[in-house]
């Protein structure tokens, strides 16, 4: 086996001297940057994707809080009117869509926290 490992040693020093004259500092050097390049673009797609995504988390956030106004307004206009199964049929509406509404606000804060770790890292990756 000790002569096994030398022949392995012997070969992995020459397959090392080797690589190195072939290798070009600049031409890696330039490799990396390109891959950087590469990398930073990538982040960028992916904050507009996340921002696009907010936005669309946003709209329908805001036709929720509206739908939620819109029964609030049934509901006291039922009331005015005696009809009190309306009224309850529209509170009851109006609490499925709050929940709703509810849970887009935690989708929306999530949202937000990944579009700023991705801002982070392209902020730390531009400043190299």
């Amino acid at each position: 086996m000790g002569l096994l490992e030398r022949f392995t040693s012997i070969f992995k020093a020459k397959a090392h001297d080797i690589a190195e004259k072939f290798e070009d500092p600049e031409e890696l050097l330039n490799y990396s940057f390109e891959k950087q390049q590469d990398l930073i673009n990538k982040l960028r797609q992916d904050i507009n994707t996340v921002v696009t995504s907010k936005k669309r988390l946003e709209m329908q956030r805001a036709k929720l809080v509206a739908n939620i106004a819109t029964l609030e307004d049934q509901a006291r206009r039922s009331l005015k009117s005696n009809r009190e199964d309306l009224a309850k049929l529209a509170l009851e509406r109006k609490s499925i869509i709050t929940i709703q509404k509810d849970h887009l606000d935690k989708n929306i804060e999530g949202i937000q926290k990944d579009q700023l770790k991705l801002e982070d890292a392209e902020r730390r990756l531009t400043t190299k």
